[in-house]
């Protein structure tokens, strides 16, 4: 079991989505994004049984495509004491988008869940980490619409992931800490990186925490919270659903199913480390945690800083 020195409660995010929303295929433009099915269901409650078993809260970010087929489910998310949040309509990139065409999307995400969990939804995540340097007037937007904390950075070189733009990853906050826009201020809350070897890598979850040791997440939790920050992980209902990765496109060529297939497998040890994870650490949602006494010394402390370039 993963322990850190004290007890410290780090930032555990869930997006919730279905597989054929949000393949490679989709973000490639080779497919269109298809409306959720029924496995979804199965799967993100699979994932907050876990969350319950280990006394843990998470904010989920929730696609509205999927909230308007399942509002049942949105519904059992905020009954559980998560925290609602949005993840856009339809899965599309930010850097696709207009600034008007995002910011009616993020508005209609955002009716749908407050319509159908009844509660305030002031937090938002894009499809994909997709605010990057050739978008970063979302982040003006979203200040503008109200909205209060944005998770969307994920502060690491395009090598290592597949959304173009983020040549600009250095210049890019690491932990929460709250942006100074022309809308007003937003809170931003980038998802983990360990620190090494002068680069940032990955280790905020995803297909990285099925692929990569396990060693490589513990150990950033643990440089976050040496440093009095939170980690901010994410987590996605299909990351424990190997079948839905081998189905998802049963008619392609030999490298991909080959691809799939060795992806599918990185995914069958998603949950064991999920709960090791879980065991070591305390996690909650970021609007527990921006209402602690720690998330509220943090932002007091923190210099407002300047949006990243």
């Amino acid at each position: 079991m993963d322990r850190c020195r004290r007890p410290f409660e780090n930032i555990l995010t869930l997006d919730i989505e279905d597989w054929c929303q949000s393949a490679p295929e989709v973000l490639l433009g080779r497919r269109r994004s298809a409306l959720p099915g029924e496995g979804v269901l199965d799967s993100t409650r699979r994932l907050l049984r876990i969350l319950e078993a280990h006394g843990a809260r998470a904010t989920c970010f929730v696609l509205g495509s999927l909230a308007d087929e399942f509002p049942g489910l949105v519904r059992e998310i905020a009954a559980a004491g998560h925290e609602v949040a949005a993840h856009g309509y339809r899965h599309r990139p930010v850097h696709e988008m207009t600034r008007a065409q995002f910011i009616a999307d993020v508005l209609r995400c955002r009716r749908a869940l407050e319509d159908i969990a009844g509660t305030p939804v002031n937090g938002y995540r894009a499809p994909y980490f997709s605010i990057t340097g050739r978008c970063l007037w979302a982040l003006e937007a979203l200040a503008e619409i109200g909205m209060g904390y944005d998770a969307s950075l994920f502060p690491m070189h395009r090598r290592y992931y597949r959304t173009c733009g983020r040549e600009n990853a250095d210049e890019l906050p690491r932990y929460p800490a709250p942006l100074r826009l022309k809308g007003g201020t937003l809170f931003e809350f980038p998802a983990t990186t360990l620190r090494l070897a002068r680069q940032n890598l990955p280790a905020a979850g995803g297909i990285f925490f099925c692929l990569l040791p396990y060693v490589l997440f513990a150990r950033a939790v643990r440089q976050a919270n040496a440093g009095g920050h939170p980690a901010v992980i994410y987590a996605h209902p299909h990351d424990i659903d190997p079948d839905a990765l081998l189905a998802a496109a049963p008619q392609g060529g030999w490298r991909s199913r080959l691809m799939r297939r060795a992806l599918a497998a990185g995914r069958r040890r998603a949950v064991p480390r999920l709960r090791r994870l879980l065991s070591g650490h305390r996690f909650v949602s970021v609007r527990e945690w921006m209402a602690s006494a720690a998330g509220r010394e943090s932002m007091r402390a923190a210099e407002p800083a300047a949006t990243p370039a």
